[in-house]
């Protein structure tokens, strides 16, 4: 199946990519009744990026001997993810005295935590915080998962414990985390402690590593009816169609909304990945699509630098105001992809998966 077992790119995750971005954005912006539920592009990334890095590791282990090179890995990580992210806080620490002054100062503040991607544990318990560079807490769940994921996994595939019982594993985990969840709701907890936190915003991580054990299980028996992937393409796409237009931040709706975007954005997944949808799989991997999904984490990190940071206050109330904000983000994301961006990605290249190293001596040595 495409995209486990192999270094083939599916061009529609990209595109789905591409989707989440802008959705983002449009909600970012504000404007009464327009894409109500854009914040599900957080989730939907959440999604895709237990699955790809998942896979990625399920990959090294197939090539290696059950192997994975966690220095390599970890390298890769931090050229693909700190050099965009440092130019974009170093950019909004310019630009800090632009915003209000509370706006600047939570900035000034919040930059430390940032440094560490505990960013989103600032926001659980103070919504305002870290300014221009706010939007970063999600970027601190992932970071955090980037950190601890692969060592479990290495450690569990050391071990020999199937595949699928470890996508069931994961999975009965997402379970536990939504009802968790919804156990703090009802004890009173805020939707800045639900949104935020780790524990109650990582669903979508555990359910995307579930897929990709579960597509490399399923990979060595026979392959998924085609029926099957095509209802789960159009039905996760539909779903999410829905909830980008009706749902809401307030906190019943969101808490409600989380399961749904992770069932959905998991559903349309595995349908973009077995082929089940040959016509939506052209048009999100139509070149356009791909051009914005490859250059969504920069579109991520900058768009809302450019929102809040830059004096648009006034303009921002007008279509003109609202278009130039964007145009503005797509120029200033395109510019970091092209001279901050390729050029660390180049350097990431030379840090390939292998030669393997053995997990004693990965663990022994703290990843020196």
């Amino acid at each position: 199946m495409a995209g486990v077992g192999t270094r083939h790119r599916v061009r529609s995750l990209d595109g789905l990519r591409a989707v989440a971005v802008v959705a983002v954005m449009i909600y970012h912006l504000k404007v009464p009744h327009l894409l109500s539920g854009g914040y599900i592009g957080v989730d939907v990334f959440f999604v895709i990026s237990g699955y790809l890095i998942t896979s990625l590791l399920v990959q090294e282990s197939d090539e290696h001997a059950g192997l994975v090179n966690l220095q390599r890995f970890y390298a890769r990580r931090a050229l693909r993810l700190f050099p965009a992210l440092g130019a974009a806080a170093a950019v909004a620490l310019v630009l800090s005295p632009l915003a209000d002054a509370p706006t600047a100062h939570e900035t000034l503040t919040g930059i430390g935590w940032i440094a560490i991607y505990a960013g989103n544990w600032v926001r659980a318990f103070d919504p305002n915080a870290l300014g221009t560079l706010g939007h970063t807490w999600s970027l601190a769940i992932e970071e955090q998962y980037y950190l601890v994921w692969p060592a479990v996994f290495v450690v569990l595939d050391r071990k020999g414990v199937a595949r699928a019982r470890l996508a069931q594993v994961l999975l009965g985990l997402a379970v536990l985390e939504m009802s968790y969840r919804e156990l703090l709701v009802r004890d009173g907890a805020s939707l800045a402690r639900i949104f935020f936190g780790t524990d109650t915003h990582c669903a979508g991580l555990l359910v995307g590593c579930a897929v990709a054990y579960g597509l490399a299980s399923q990979a060595r028996r026979a392959p998924l009816a085609p029926r099957a992937l095509a209802i789960a393409t159009w039905g996760g796409a539909a779903a999410l169609v829905a909830l980008l237009l009706l749902a809401n931040d307030g906190l019943r709706s969101s808490v409600a909304t989380y399961p749904a975007v992770t069932v959905a954005s998991a559903a349309l997944l595995v349908g973009l990945v077995g082929g089940g949808a040959p016509l939506l799989g052209r048009l999100l991997g139509a070149r356009p699509a791909v051009w914005v999904g490859r250059r969504s984490y920069g579109l991520y990190l900058w768009h809302y630098v450019v929102y809040v940071a830059l004096p648009w206050h006034a303009a921002a109330t007008t279509a003109v105001g609202e278009l130039a904000m964007v145009a503005v983000s797509f120029a200033v994301a395109a510019l970091s992809y092209r001279f901050v961006e390729l050029p660390a990605l180049r350097v990431k290249k030379r840090f390939r998966p292998g030669p393997p190293v053995q997990l004693g001596t990965v663990v022994g040595t703290g990843l020196q």
